[in-house]
């Protein structure tokens, strides 16, 4: 195997309530090359925990989970995401979906065992960092449309003020935005907070 194909080494945060098991995933993620940085039989104050050792990935393996790790998991999906491996052996399908929707990137149905512990992990990386990009690519998007809004509601001032068409508008606008280094929206921004002031102090009139 080439350094490249190599799994990159993970500061891992295992959380077992069961000791013999926790014991012996922690040894075969440590002899995969990874650093169990921590180790807890419980998954109470989780957001607590997170802070303190700052994990690469968790992994939860519980028998029956409460209902209150996964506003854990939300939490930390929406302020500091890490990947989330879910093991458990009692829940529902109701529990496993509202886990998911909480952030867990891996869900593992069954106890994790020590042969399954380094094949797992990859494939919770994996699922995280496609996820990741996925919603990276959504915020992107929103932030495109939330621009052309923005652009467009300028240009129309524009037109309206200075008796522009629109293509004439729209190349003010992008001939400002040229001469200030600034993006088109945030000339159209700066239009908006000037022009818009300007015409709610005059009552909206020409």
């Amino acid at each position: 195997m080439t350094a490249d194909s190599s799994p990159r080494s993970l500061r891992i945060m295992l959380i077992d309530d069961l000791p013999e098991r926790r014991q012996q995933v922690a040894l075969a993620l440590r002899e995969a090359g990874h650093e169990v940085v921590a180790e807890f039989g419980s998954a109470g104050r989780l957001l607590l925990l997170m802070e303190q050792v700052r994990p690469e990935l968790v992994i939860v393996d519980l028998d029956s989970p409460e209902r209150d790790v996964l506003e854990s998991f939300a939490l930390i999906g929406e302020f500091n995401p890490t990947p989330i491996l879910l093991s458990a052996s009692s829940v529902d399908r109701e529990f496993m979906a509202a886990a998911i929707k909480a952030g867990v990137c891996a869900y593992q149905a069954e106890g994790l065992d020590a042969q399954r512990a380094q094949p797992v992990v990859e494939v919770a990386l994996a699922q995280f960092q496609t996820f990741q990009a996925l919603r990276q690519q959504l915020r992107d998007t929103q932030a495109e449309l939330e621009a052309r809004k923005l652009i467009e509601r300028a240009k129309g001032l524009v037109m309206a003020h200075q008796g522009l068409d629109e293509s004439g508008a729209h190349a003010l606008l992008r001939k400002l935005a040229m001469d200030r280094s600034l993006r088109l929206e945030q000339v159209a921004e700066q239009i908006l907070n000037s022009l818009g002031a300007t015409r709610r102090g005059t009552g909206g009139k020409g």
